[in-house]
């Protein structure tokens, strides 16, 4: 992978170098690996971490770069399990931290062929991860008019790690929708890397083409302005400025 990153606005070097480092060790297991969250947007400061989605390539001639005691990180017999949608992971790099939601191509396939214009009900992956989560409520997520939702978070014990629920997509009380945080990571201000980086572009091109369309129903549903800034989670930082 060119270790270059075209068009980054991330103002602290030593964030910069340690996106440069994971982006090369994971590249040999990941279809494709996107950047999300502050370091993507350019808001960062020096507590942010490193918000990254990886669509697992399975590699067994090269020894995984990332290392777990916990076991979460044995992708294939865990993502041969159709319970599992994908696995979060925090790993450290030169004091920098990096949160990983790696994804395996069904998960990927899943997002890539769903009906965000139809769907009537809250749609919840199942995630695995270390450990279990320090929140009691998922959010706030929010619907094109900015109306805040939240989802009851909980860990059920899997193996010597956690299972939690993640919402990929929430239906507001008057049926509107509500985009979840991994769709949040993936499409708001993302930068694409890797061998498949132009088709998992196209990808997320055509969830927000699907999600104009379910703005423009939802506009007349509720009758109000929608906007897509107001949709990410962290609508107040990009006020306005995320309009695909």
């Amino acid at each position: 992978m060119n270790k270059e990153i075209p068009g980054r606005s991330l103002p602290e070097e030593q964030i910069t170098h340690s996106l440069e480092i994971i982006l090369n060790e994971l590249d040999p297991f990941a279809y494709a690996l996107v950047l999300g969250g502050s370091a993507a947007w350019g808001k960062t400061n020096n507590n942010s971490d490193i918000d990254l989605c990886v669509i697992y390539k399975p590699n067994p001639a090269e020894k995984f770069p990332l290392t777990s005691g916990s076991g979460v990180l044995e992708f294939d017999r865990h993502f041969a399990n159709p319970e599992i949608d994908l696995i979060k992971f925090k790993t450290v790099v030169e004091t920098q931290e990096i949160s990983i939601d790696f994804l395996p191509q069904r998960t990927f396939s899943l997002l890539a062929n769903f009906d965000y214009q139809k769907i009537t009900s809250n749609y919840i992956l199942s995630c695995l991860r270390e450990t279990p989560s320090a929140r009691s409520v998922y959010g706030p997520q929010h619907n094109f008019a900015g109306d805040p939702y939240y989802y009851p978070l909980y860990s059920i014990t899997y193996e010597n790690g956690f299972i939690a629920p993640q919402p990929l997509v929430m239906i507001g009380n008057w049926g509107e929708f509500v985009m979840g945080s991994l769709l949040d990571k993936l499409l708001v201000f993302s930068k694409v890397f890797g061998q498949h980086s132009a088709e998992i572009s196209e990808v997320i091109a055509h969830i927000i083409d699907q999600l104009r369309d379910r703005k423009r129903f939802d506009e007349k549903l509720l009758d109000r302005p929608c906007s897509f800034a107001f949709l990410p989670s962290k609508k107040l930082e990009i006020s306005r400025q995320w309009n695909p």
